[in-house]
């Protein structure tokens, strides 16, 4: 190269040759002069132009770059590994839309280029473009593009698009052929995961760990598979290990889940309300931990910072009904029993097989003002009919007293004498309610 230069100084493709090896040697100052050089003999010599774009976009000079790239595209893309070229620095900028036309452009021009392809695939993956990202995929296997690396992007396109026993086969072979590889152990434990395999999974993202311990993702991966073998103590000391490595809204989530569900609630509401602080915008994108914190904080006797909670839960997620039903309960607690049965109907309307929902809906009715019994009757029949009443037996109590109220009193005695007859009632109550029974015309057995 220094010869080429020296036989013809004033070429600026030689220029533009010399600046690449610059950059490939990280003299970024070194090639930038090159580059420049090369422009100022050939003003519209467009490779400059675009390395010259790349290397302000590294220097966080993205305006002057994105300058640079139009002046560079003024005459159109014409070929196809400068429109990859282009569609690469776009993405780093992040213009996503003008990087997916430059890299289509590519394709357009040669449509068996594989770096515009993967490209393509690798953002629509990572932006939860799945089918995209399959379109793509499935135009290399038609060209008879395969490597392991293509089936591997392959199968996190079914893990995507939750095609999971798809992805599974695409992975036993590599799995087999690459067993040192933890991403490929990492995807296949992500797969049998999705498709209920949790045993299968967990020794997969042990391997994953095994090959790869600094991998926080393998960690908390076992976190989320000992929660789904019930597990608690094994998931939080796993989440532990992964929140340690990362501060991740999406593993203090899960980490104050597992401690949750074991009990510890006070440490729990702190990881729920360190995942909204770590990650706000995965928080945003997640609301249930607003729910659970919400829930969380209703259990605790804070009801303010529960009604915010489950209120942003529903701003964010309007069709969430176990929001409206926590909202209901909230609304009872406070005696404010008109805005529970909305709530609680709210939940009903979107979810209708909730059978403590609608005892509950049922109580805000006959604690209404006036009492709605034959309302409060629809609801605690339908409790009763989806079997409530095996673990809660007041149902039939209450129920008693409601068809009391709406005089009809054979009906009343069955249901206080089946109140009677579960077992679980204090001497006084009993007296209460064969008086009651005997009142409406009965006699207890």
């Amino acid at each position: 190269m220094d010869e080429a230069l020296e036989n013809f100084p004033l070429d600026a493709r030689f220029l533009y040759q010399s600046g690449i090896l610059y950059e490939i040697e990280a003299e970024f100052e070194e090639a930038q002069d090159v580059f420049e050089q090369a422009l100022r003999i050939s003003p519209n010599y467009r490779n400059s132009k675009i390395r010259l774009a790349e290397l302000a976009r590294r220097g966080n000079q993205n305006i002057n770059a994105m300058q640079l790239l139009e002046e560079a595209l003024a005459e159109g893309l014409d070929d196809a590994n400068v429109a990859a070229e282009v569609g690469g620095i776009y993405l780093e900028l992040g213009e996503t839309n003008r990087a997916v036309a430059a890299f289509n452009r590519a394709l357009e021009i040669d449509p068996a280029q594989p770096a515009s392809r993967l490209n393509l695939i690798d953002y629509y993956l990572n932006s939860g473009q799945f089918e995209r990202a399959d379109y793509q995929l499935e135009a290399m296997y038609t060209a008879g593009i395969e490597s392991p690396w293509v089936r591997y992007l392959r199968a996190r396109s079914y893990l995507g698009m939750k095609q999971y026993d798809l992805g599974i086969e695409e992975m036993i072979a590599l799995v087999a052929d690459n067993l040192e590889n933890a991403d490929y152990r990492l995807l296949m434990g992500q797969l049998q995961f999705g498709a209920d395999h949790y045993s299968v999974a967990l020794e997969n993202f042990q391997n994953a760990w095994e090959l790869e311990s600094d991998s926080h993702a393998a960690i908390f991966w076992i976190g989320r598979t000992q929660i789904a073998l019930d597990n608690m103590q094994e998931a939080i000391s796993a989440l532990t290990t992964a929140s340690s490595r990362v501060e991740s809204g999406e593993y203090l989530f899960w980490l104050g889940y597992a401690l949750e569900k074991s009990g510890q609630q006070t440490q729990a509401l702190e990881d729920y309300s360190r995942s909204i602080g770590a990650d706000t915008e995965w928080a945003l994108a997640n609301p249930d931990v607003f729910f659970r914190r919400g829930v969380l904080y209703e259990r605790r006797g804070v009801p303010h910072a529960a009604y915010r909670d489950l209120r942003v839960t529903l701003t964010l997620v309007p069709n969430h009904w176990q929001a409206h039903a926590a909202l209901g309960t909230l609304h009872s607690g406070n005696r404010n029993f008109e805005d529970a049965i909305v709530e609680f109907q709210s939940s009903l309307e979107l979810e209708p097989d909730q059978p403590g929902v609608n005892y509950f809906c049922g109580l805000a009715y006959l604690h209404s003002v006036p009492p709605q019994y034959q309302q409060a009757r629809v609801h605690l029949e339908l409790a009763r009919e989806a079997n409530y009443a095996t673990e809660n037996p007041i149902l039939y109590r209450q129920l008693g007293y409601t068809y009391r109220d709406l005089g009809e009193n054979a009906l009343a005695i069955t249901q206080l004498q089946q109140y009677l007859d579960q077992g679980d009632v204090t001497r006084a109550e009993s007296r209460e309610i064969e008086n009651e029974i005997r009142d409406l015309g009965g006699q207890p057995r």
